[in-house]
């Protein structure tokens, strides 16, 4: 079977089982599979996680998403460079990124603080991801995996969605329906964090739309959790 010559708009069911396959939960059960095959015992909850195995699992994951993305878009004729870095300079779209740094943590402090005076049951004490980071070495580790993992893979993530979305004339019903998807995905760190998360994911995917490149979302998102992630190794000193 050839692939099309030219792009082609997938059919709005083959389009939505994309956005399933590369939503991280598929991916992530497929490596977590392979492991279990090859004597890898998984943890039994988060409290048992060791940086080795989360850094595995989403190197994995990671490695699986960026493959379908490619493939899906390449079996579509579409080429990986448009839908992911558009037309657009990509130092100006640097320069907007490291610009919604600043917001990204406003809209967290705001939520922060609602969730602190109307709903503090749902605040976790402790994020699960924090006692894995110990040492100087555990902090270059998880920046490193917080850069690649967040700021890459689940922005080429985000965009792929709604790029398939906008195709099927649903961009703003898909951005929210995947940003609850993106926060739900995080419930392991609270429903706070879900919450906050989910409220990020909005804003990266609004931008994704409004300027049709992910490299201003990567570059905030990417530098968003380095600093969380250095915050979590200067807060264990």
């Amino acid at each position: 079977m050839e692939m099309p010559s030219g792009p082609r708009q997938p059919p709005v069911l083959l389009a939505l089982l994309q956005i399933a396959l590369i939503s991280g939960i598929p991916t992530q059960l497929a490596v977590l599979w392979v492991l279990v095959q090859i004597g890898v015992k998984p943890p039994a909850n988060a409290k048992e996680w060791s940086l080795s195995y989360v850094s595995t699992v989403l190197l994995g994951d990671s490695a699986l998403v960026i493959t379908l993305l490619v493939v899906f878009l390449a079996w579509s004729g579409e080429r990986a460079r448009q839908v992911f870095l558009g037309a657009r300079s990509i130092a100006r779209e640097w320069i907007v990124g490291l610009a919604l740094v600043p917001a990204s943590f406003v809209i967290i402090g705001v939520i922060n603080a609602i969730v602190q005076r109307w709903a503090p049951t749902l605040h976790e004490p402790e994020n699960p991801f924090q006692p894995l980071v110990r040492t100087p070495r555990d902090v270059i580790i998880f920046t490193t995996l917080s850069i690649l993992v967040g700021g890459l893979r689940e922005e080429m993530q985000r965009a792929f969605a709604l790029h398939r979305f906008s195709q099927i004339g649903l961009p703003y019903l898909g951005l929210t329906l995947f940003s609850i998807a993106f926060g739900l995905g995080h419930l392991v760190q609270g429903w706070d964090a879900a919450i906050m998360v989910g409220s990020l994911g909005a804003l990266w995917g609004f931008v994704y739309l409004r300027r049709r490149s992910i490299v201003a979302p990567a570059v905030c998102h990417g530098a968003f959790d380095a600093i969380q992630v250095i915050a979590f190794g200067l807060l264990r000193r």
